[in-house]
């Protein structure tokens, strides 16, 4: 499978594809990248080397609506906080999805992410209340508000808002808010990243052509996705939208984001280990760049490697703060695919 991904890069970055398609079954790869939330890349790839699915097609027109919605919305969002006069930028998906992806669909998403300043928080929570959203949470179509417990929770001990939720014919949508640039964990763990100020970080904002909305530039965004990548795997269960009591596989999505964003984007590698330095995040970014270099070689942020630091792939904290090891390494996670409790294993 190892061999697969790298074509899908390949075809990303409009490189040649070598080699013939390295597995035949085309349902359990269409189940793999799917589970592994790419499958609008597989799309294009087998558009590209003239495979036609309509199980494939159908999903991808799923997600083409939705992901056409959630930047309608983002747009809207952005114009609302432009006539406040408030900061924010656009993170994640919605903004990958028209900075380094060429079709809409290539990048999967089922949120809006937006980082804004601490101090503007009542006034967009005016706002997205006005625009319908509650915070809650919606299961099996069904909405549940969240409490004034949770929403304080949430508020005092993670870096976001409890998720905005709404309603609208036939998608559910849900906007996250952050405030705070990046997340430590609410544990007695051993993280020790100072704190990036999101003032700071937005006033370093771009706007793309096809794209009208703020996002961050591209060092801080590259911050920004390795921190998000090391806090959902580590950290996942301390959430408190968490359900499960195990942290949930890391996803291919977000490693392919930071591969294609280093080596599509411009990046000052010398600004970059300034910011790393002063903002003790070293460790985040090893982390990055070891799940990274399982998958393929990356030469444009090598040297943002810190050798002496210990590897922390298969490790993750409890809701106690405990740090446990995973049961499957990221090696099996990445190459196996789950299905009905057992595991399909490809070979690298």
């Amino acid at each position: 499978m190892k061999e697969m991904i790298n074509q899908l890069i390949d075809f990303c970055l409009n490189r040649p594809i070598e080699g013939s398609m390295p597995h035949k079954n085309i349902n359990q790869i269409i189940d793999y990248m799917k589970y592994h939330r790419i499958e609008g890349v597989l799309k294009g790839y087998f558009d590209f080397i003239g495979i036609k699915n309509e199980f494939l097609d159908l999903e991808v027109k799923k997600n083409i609506r939705s992901n056409e919605s959630y930047i309608k919305l983002a747009n809207k969002i952005a114009g609302k906080f432009e006539e406040k006069g408030i900061n924010y930028a656009v993170l994640k998906g919605v903004a990958l999805c028209k900075e380094i992806y060429e079709k809409t669909y290539y990048r999967k998403y089922s949120d809006l992410d937006i980082l804004i300043c601490e101090k503007d928080i009542s006034q967009v929570e005016e706002i997205l209340n006005n625009l319908g959203f509650v915070h809650g949470i919606v299961r099996n179509g069904k909405l549940r508000k969240a409490t004034r417990k949770e929403i304080i929770f949430k508020k005092l001990y993670t870096h976001e808002l409890f998720n905005f939720v709404k309603v609208d014919g036939e998608f559910v949508f849900n906007i996250d808010i952050n405030f705070k640039f990046s997340w430590n964990g609410i544990s007695n763990s051993f993280e020790n990243m100072i704190e990036i100020p999101s003032e700071e970080a937005l006033n370093s904002t771009k706007k793309l052509k096809n794209f009208p909305a703020n996002i961050l530039n591209n060092e801080y965004q590259f911050l920004h996705l390795c921190c998000h990548l090391y806090n959902e795997s580590v950290f996942s269960v301390l959430d408190t939208e968490y359900f499960r009591t195990e942290p949930e596989d890391i996803f291919l999505n977000r490693i392919l984001d930071i591969i294609l964003f280093s080596k599509k984007e411009k990046l000052n590698i010398d600004k970059l280990q300034k910011m790393i330095c002063k903002y003790k995040c070293d460790y985040k970014i090893n982390f990055a760049i070891d799940l990274i270099t399982i998958i393929t070689k990356i030469d444009e942020i090598s040297s943002l490697y810190n050798p002496n630091l210990e590897n922390r792939v298969d490790f993750w904290y409890d809701k106690a703060g405990n740090r446990l090891k995973r049961k499957r390494t990221f090696k099996d996670s990445i190459f196996a695919l789950r299905e009905n409790d057992g595991l399909f294993y490809y070979s690298n």
